[in-house]
């Protein structure tokens, strides 16, 4: 998921150069299980099939993110969005593996996990 403004990135492909674009925050979400609540109640889930995925995907684009929280010390955290949206971030792994992170605009990396742990680091060491 990416927040704020648009940054370019030269990214090297087997089809030649390419530009993407990520924002200037970027969470990444790999190694939790997630799901996404509209108006309190389930409207998609990481084990959703792709189509009902990327329909809920599409509603949640463009919605303001309102508010974070980090609901315990495993680093489950809840992002809330206007129009009731929330999308719910669950570790299922407690060694081994980190669950998400995010990447700041001043090249900085908070990493979730594993377990308990946490890193706060440059992004070219996380």
């Amino acid at each position: 998921m990416d927040f704020g403004r648009d940054i370019p990135q030269e990214i090297k492909t087997r089809n030649g150069p390419q530009t993407r674009y990520f924002g200037e925050w970027h969470l990444w979400m790999y190694m939790c299980a997630w799901r996404i609540d509209k108006n309190k109640k389930p409207f998609a889930g990481s084990e959703d099939t792709r189509e009902k995925i990327d329909n809920c995907l599409l509603e949640l684009a463009n919605r303001t993110l309102k508010k974070t929280e980090i609901l315990n010390d495993a680093f489950d955290a809840k992002l809330h969005f206007d129009e009731d949206m929330e999308l719910y971030l669950f570790s299922f792994y407690t060694e081994d593996r980190e669950q998400w992170m995010l990447f700041t605009p001043d090249k900085k990396t908070f990493t979730a996990g594993p377990g308990c742990t946490w890193s706060f680091r440059d992004s070219d060491k996380a």
